[in-house]
């Protein structure tokens, strides 16, 4: 068993997303994000699925699309308490409206 205190592994920086890996398993990977106020996760692909949950703050969440196809965009403001589930293959990004306080689950 490992107890994790979340707002203690949680960093921020004004320019770009923070991430530190917490947890990292053949079956699935745990990380926690602090996103600042205005930074954006740029869009990225994930080859499995992720789940989010927002802990703290406000922003919004924009899928791209599968890969090969970028004509798709979706976007969906997202606030603490918030789960989101992004399947495989999904580009996606993140941009915070206020400083979030991210946790996600990778599962490979």
């Amino acid at each position: 068993m490992k107890v994790i205190n979340m707002p203690n592994e949680i960093g921020y920086s004004s320019r770009h997303p923070v991430k530190k890996d917490l947890v990292i398993k053949q079956k699935y990977k745990l990380l926690t994000i602090g996103v600042d106020e205005g930074v954006t996760i740029d869009p990225c692909v994930m080859e499995s699925e992720t789940i989010f949950y927002i802990a703290d703050g406000s922003g919004e969440i924009t899928d791209h699309g599968q890969e090969g196809l970028t004509e798709y965009k979706n976007a969906a403001e997202i606030k603490a308490g918030d789960i989101i589930t992004v399947p495989p293959k999904t580009i996606r990004s993140i941009t915070a409206y206020e400083r979030m306080s991210i946790l996600a689950i990778q599962i490979h």
